[in-house]
This record gives C-alpha cells, structure tokens and sequence, in this order.
C-alpha cells in the first residue's frame, strides 16, 4: 500500500468499525513518513477506536503519541479538514481514559481548550472536587436549557405565521412548563417566561 491508501484504510476502518489493521504497519508507516499530519492524525484516531473496542493500553499509549505529533505537524492548511482544538481535546479524553485526570485538566486548562466543561465536569468529578463538577455540570445544563427555550421561540413564531395558532398555544403551554420545571435562576427565567405568558395570553 501507498501512503495515501493507507491513510484511507485506517479512515475506512474507523467509518465502518472495523478494526484490522496489523498495529507495526501503522508503526512503520508513522516512521517511514514522519512529517505526514494526515497519517498521524488517522492513525492516533484507529488506534483510540481500536481500544474503546478491545481495551489494549498499548494502543491508548501510541494514539497519544500519534496525536501529539500531528499537533506539532498542523498547520492552517489542514483547518478544514479538522480544528486544532478538536485535536487538543482528543488528548485530553486519551488522558482521560487512562485515568490521567489531572493531567487532562491541565492540558486542558494549559491549552487553552474550548468547549470543554463537559470534560473538566468529568475530570473534576473523577478527583472528588464535587463542587467544582456541580459547578461546570450546572453551567452545561443552563447552557442547553437556553438552548432549547431558543429554539422553542423560534418554533412557536413560525407556527402562529403558519396561523397553526392550536400548535403553538400547546408549545407555548410546553415551554412554559419546561422552565418551571428547571428554573434556579429567577431573574434569568423571569425574563424569559415574560414575552411567552404574554404569547399564551
């Protein structure tokens, strides 16, 4: 095989969960073309797959490895294909896997990673600081309430232009009880609730 099929047979692999590919190819191919990206990124994303499916920690050791490489390997050619923060975070859930919590936190924290307090919540629980997880789990959730109450404000106009006005008075009915039913913040969902008791009225 050549290098670029090897690389689409590691992606094939992973798109069809299966997981074949003999573990020293993928070392001497990582040898022989050191300063490929392509190569690196897809075979750190077999290798963490392959261990999800057969629990081998050598391979969490060498999709780390590999990852690490393609970190130093990108460049802004390769933005479209995927984002250097999606490949910081993926070290951080390798760490994480093997139970490295601490150090997924500082990576994370060190990297300045993104979108990541669904991680932190997990590292922090995983260390015993409760507070600190109730803390970021509480931002999450109020993040996707806000979310789903947007969404559902959207949904509500379009039904009364579409002059389905039973459709949306039972929405309205929904959304108002959704944000009762989770409500903490009385300011926050005060402001909220207003325009939609005004909608029902």
């Amino acid at each position: 095989l050549n290098i670029d099929r090897f690389i689409n047979n590691l992606e094939l692999c992973c798109k069809n969960n299966k997981f074949d590919v003999d573990i020293n190819d993928i070392r001497l191919y990582c040898i022989k073309y050191s300063n490929n990206f392509k190569l690196h990124y897809a075979s750190s994303e077999y290798l963490y797959l392959s261990f999800i499916k057969n629990n081998n920690n050598d391979y969490l050791d060498l999709a780390l490895s590999y990852i690490s490489k393609a970190i130093l390997l990108y460049n802004d050619e390769y933005s479209d294909f995927v984002s250097l923060n999606y490949l910081h975070k993926s070290v951080a859930q390798i760490y994480m896997m093997q139970h490295k919590y601490d150090q997924a936190k500082k990576y994370i924290k060190n990297n300045n990673v993104y979108d990541c307090n669904e991680l932190l919540a997990k590292c922090e629980f995983a260390l015993k600081n409760y507070d600190d997880a109730q803390k970021l789990s509480s931002q999450i959730y109020l993040k996707s309430a806000s979310d789903i109450i947007n969404i559902s404000f959207i949904q509500i106009m379009i039904l009364l232009k579409k002059e389905q006005t039973v459709d949306a008075y039972d929405f309205v009915n929904w959304s108002i009880t959704f944000i009762k039913s989770i409500k903490k913040d009385d300011n926050f969902f005060k402001g909220i609730l207003c325009p939609l008791i005004y909608l029902k009225a």
